[in-house]
């Protein structure tokens, strides 16, 4: 169960990584992504006060991944 705080962390990574990709990738796109790893890694989180910048760091990868012609695995 994240906590509040998280929430805001989560909406920031995807604000950040939606400014960072702007011209890429849609917001719903980046929303999905970020939501994607969220969901793999969240259930086993024992502290989950670093899970944003985990999911941040692995939904980054993705769409970094995407650019260079991996498909998007959402």
């Amino acid at each position: 169960m994240t906590s509040p705080t998280n929430e805001q962390h989560f909406a920031r990574v995807v604000e950040d990584l939606s400014t960072e990709f702007a011209s890429q990738f849609s917001p719903n796109l980046i929303t999905s992504v970020v939501n994607k790893f969220r969901a793999e890694l969240e259930p086993a989180a024992k502290i989950t006060d670093y899970l944003p910048v985990l999911v941040r760091r692995y939904a980054r990868e993705e769409l970094l991944g995407q650019l260079k012609g991996r498909p998007l695995a959402v």
